[in-house]
């Protein structure tokens, strides 16, 4: 028998300094137990707690700035998402939620409905979106986008330039080699095959530990 709960607090505050700027802001934390049963002696338990919204904004009509741990993505698409940067929506979740990312956001909005964007992303260190391999934490990540209103629809063009960390698939790429041959090394000495031992430094493809990607994106989205 496996039972859990999940909880989200959130606690959101909100000032107009004049009759044009507000500052608001969210702080909320996601934490859940599950606790499983499996017989006399079995019993297992999972919890954990941490931050999932925790962000400061200075708005007005035209413009707002936010920074802080905080969810960026673009439209409201849930299952064709090619732009799908920062975040890892589930379309069969139905409460639709996500990790955020650390950064500062600015967007300005123009009076034909236009809109520009531009962000920086530090300290994220895990992968998001369709990355395959974190970025490394202490270089920021930068970018923008701008958007258009088109007959019936959007069209925005985006970039985002981040610098990846590839150390850690290398080194996990090496100790998968090394596993892989001391398993053959095993098998064939079972059979009464002398093979010699490697060391830990036998040589392996090598490729840079850290390499700048850069991502651009063009999309249209239709009105209903």
């Amino acid at each position: 028998m496996q039972t859990g709960v999940r909880f989200l607090p959130s606690l959101s505050i909100g000032k107009n300094l004049n009759s044009n700027l507000k500052f608001d802001s969210e702080i909320s934390f996601d934490s859940y137990l599950n606790y499983q049963y499996a017989g006399s002696g079995s019993d297992a338990s999972d919890s954990k707690i941490k931050p999932y919204r925790l962000w400061i904004r200075l708005s007005s009509e035209r413009f707002e700035l936010r920074a802080g741990l905080q969810k960026i993505n673009f439209g409201s698409a849930s299952a064709l998402r090619p732009l799908m940067w920062f975040d890892h929506l589930d379309p069969r979740d139905p409460l639709q939620l996500t990790d955020g990312v650390y950064g500062l956001l600015g967007r300005y909005y123009f009076q034909n409905n236009a809109n520009a964007w531009l962000w920086v992303l530090w300290g994220n260190d895990k992968t998001i979106g369709w990355e395959t391999v974190p970025a490394v934490r202490k270089i920021p990540e930068f970018g923008g986008r701008m958007q258009f209103p088109v007959p019936k629809g959007e069209v925005a063009f985006s970039y985002h330039h981040r610098t990846a960390n590839l150390a850690g698939v290398l080194n996990r790429l090496r100790s998968m080699v090394l596993q892989a041959i001391r398993k053959i090394r095993s098998v064939l000495m079972a059979n009464g095959i002398l093979v010699p031992e490697y060391g830990r430094n036998i040589p392996l493809p090598t490729a840079p530990s850290i390499r700048h990607i850069s991502s651009h994106g063009l999309n249209y989205s239709l009105s209903h």
